[in-house]
Formats: structure tokens, C-alpha cells, sequence
């Protein structure tokens, strides 16, 4: 949202949007006081970024849900304060939402995220990028062995490793 209105501006407001940007992403809790006065002067000039703020920062907050039922009704209540900002913006998050939601509410049963195995997948992917063309899959392994701990904790990956 912040782009979309970065490139309807004039030079001087295109400045202001874009300085805020890692402003933004910030939590509402760790914001100092000066950091607040520039978002409130920031949503003052854009009410609908302030709208998306607020529903980025209620997101956050239905993490802290105890039951899964709970979660559940929190997340109907928060997809429709979605639907009512009319952000197109939001849309896709709104189909994931569909798409992926018992997934999605499984971790009020079990408090567990793939978030470990998905840093592992990552730093997987840019080692291959950062290894185009090398001509041994057996030094590609290595590498993505090396970088992942597996070498240096004298473990060995289980199964064969293959490339994609």
C-alpha cells in the first residue's frame, strides 16, 4: 500500500512515504516517542495506511489468543474489519486466510511454526543461487552442509541429499 501510494506523489510526500517504510513494519510496543510522532504525522497525510497499520498491529495481537476457538472467532471478527477497510491490498491475505485456515489455526493446538525448517529452505536457496555453476553436486552439498551446521556438528544429513 505504502508503493501504491509512493508513486501517485509529488517528490517531497514520495520522501516522506518512503523514509517510513521500516517505520511501518515496526511493533506499535517498541516505537519510541519520536518514532510515534512521525507515524501519526505519517497517517495524518494517508488515513488509509493508518487503517492497514492498525489491522497489521491486530493481526499481531490475535497470535496472543489462548484456545484455537478463540483464535478462530478473532480471526472472523479481524477478516471482517478487512473486508469493511476496503484495502484491495489486503485481498490476498484474506483468500490465504481461506485457503489455509484449519493449517493456519493448528498452531493454537500445538504452538509450533515451520518457521526453523523454512530459514533452513532459504538459506538453501541462496547458497544455490550464490553457486551457479559449479560442475560437483558433491561441493554444492558440502557447501549447503557447511552453511546448515550439519559438518560442523560431526552429524551426518540423513538420506542422500538431492538438488533441486
Amino acid at each position: 500500500m505504502r508503493t501504491r501510494l509512493q508513486s501517485k506523489e509529488g517528490k517531497g510526500k514520495r520522501r516522506l512515504l518512503f523514509q517510513s517504510r521500516y517505520l511501518l513494519l515496526r511493533q506499535a510496543e517498541s516505537l519510541s516517542r519520536e518514532e510515534q510522532s512521525k507515524l501519526a504525522y505519517v497517517f495524518a497525510h494517508y488515513p488509509e495506511l493508518a487503517i492497514a497499520w492498525n489491522l497489521k498491529e491486530s493481526l499481531r495481537e490475535w497470535y496472543k489468543n489462548s484456545t484455537r476457538a478463540e483464535a478462530e472467532t478473532s480471526l472472523y471478527c479481524w477478516e471482517e474489519s478487512v473486508r469493511q477497510s476496503g484495502l484491495k491490498e489486503l485481498g490476498a491475505v484474506l483468500s490465504m486466510f481461506k485457503n489455509w485456515r484449519n493449517e493456519i489455526l493448528n498452531y493454537f493446538d500445538h504452538r509450533i511454526t515451520n518457521g526453523f525448517v523454512e530459514g533452513k529452505n532459504n538459506r538453501i536457496k541462496v547458497i544455490k543461487r550464490m553457486a551457479y555453476g559449479y560442475r560437483n553436486i558433491d561441493n554444492l552439498r558440502r557447501r549447503i552442509l557447511l552453511a546448515n551446521n550439519e559438518i560442523a556438528a560431526g552429524t551426518k544429513a540423513s538420506g542422500g541429499f538431492h538438488a533441486y
